[in-house]
């Protein structure tokens, strides 16, 4: 599919911010000697970048780019499902999973020439409560990691933060046990993960057998209260053998209902989202994404 117009939606404070306006002019320049006359306008604060897609959809642009970092293409999936407007992803925030997982480049002249190629891909969209989301939805130990990242340090240290406050709060977190209800089967978790992709952040595949382009979730639970035990689980998910494990449980599913007296918290595509219960279902066929 060609493309004659799109609007660029950007996080002026993802990744490493510096010069980003002036970036983003250039990327304007690239896509314009492809026949693609582009507009960009930045966000101005949360959930901004939704309301920016369902304006677009109103204005009659053919295509969405985002340029910033998973957390900005989750905002903007919440104005995108129900449009019919592709979503081009520009990599630019600090751990890139999604871009990671479609196999984009980061240059952006090699950005720009996928997009005029316009080559779609229909897939699948996680539901967590009313939050759309592309990657995971991780309730436990990964969404306490996320509370306690700062923005300061996601921006200075980029991915290593999350490693640096991972394994700090690895010796501190004191687990919370949880339900996880698959199918009518309740299995109990201290950290649940379910995913829509195979890469999950940090090297890491938490649900290496899912795929964005299925009907289906993958839920990984985990029920160990020991930290012993999670270090032998963080090894694991750095090649995906936790699925193999007979203290782990994986399953591909269409919906799950996660609950607890505990109230954990729960994030979702890399940001904080709440605390359970939380019902996550899958929505099969719900974006086009622009892919190699």
């Amino acid at each position: 599919m060609s493309f004659k117009n799109a609007l660029i939606i950007y996080n002026p404070n993802s990744g490493r911010p510096c010069d980003r306006a002036r970036r983003v002019a250039d990327f304007q320049q690239l896509l314009a000697k492809r026949g693609i006359e582009a507009d960009a306008r930045p966000t101005c604060g949360p959930n901004d970048a939704s309301r920016i897609v369902r304006q677009a959809a109103f204005e009659g642009y053919e295509l969405i780019i985002v340029n910033g970092g998973d957390g900005t293409i989750n905002e903007a999936l919440q104005g995108l499902v129900g449009t019919n407007l592709p979503l081009a992803i520009w990599p630019g925030g600090t751990a890139n999973v999604l871009a990671h997982e479609l196999g984009l480049p980061s240059k952006p002249e090699q950005i720009a020439n996928i997009i005029a190629r316009g080559r779609l891909k229909r897939v699948t969209v996680g539901r967590a409560g009313d939050r759309y989301f592309l990657l995971m939805t991780g309730i436990g130990l990964d969404a306490s990691i996320v509370s306690r990242v700062s923005n300061k340090l996601k921006r200075y240290a980029g991915k290593i933060a999350f490693w640096v406050t991972g394994l700090n709060h690895l010796f501190t977190w004191k687990p919370e046990v949880f339900t996880v209800d698959v199918d009518g089967q309740k299995f109990p978790a201290t950290f649940a993960a379910i995913g829509n992709s195979r890469s999950y952040g940090g090297g890491f595949k938490v649900t290496p057998l899912a795929r964005l382009d299925e009907e289906y979730l993958d839920v990984c639970i985990f029920s160990s209260r020991s930290k012993l035990d999670y270090i032998r689980y963080l090894l694991a998910c750095a090649v995906g053998y936790q699925v193999k494990m007979k203290d782990v449980v994986y399953r591909k599913v269409k919906s799950v209902y996660v609950n607890s007296a505990h109230k954990p918290l729960v994030q979702v595509d890399g940001e904080l989202l709440g605390r359970l219960p939380i019902k996550v279902v899958a929505v099969p066929s719900a974006v086009s994404l622009v892919v190699p």
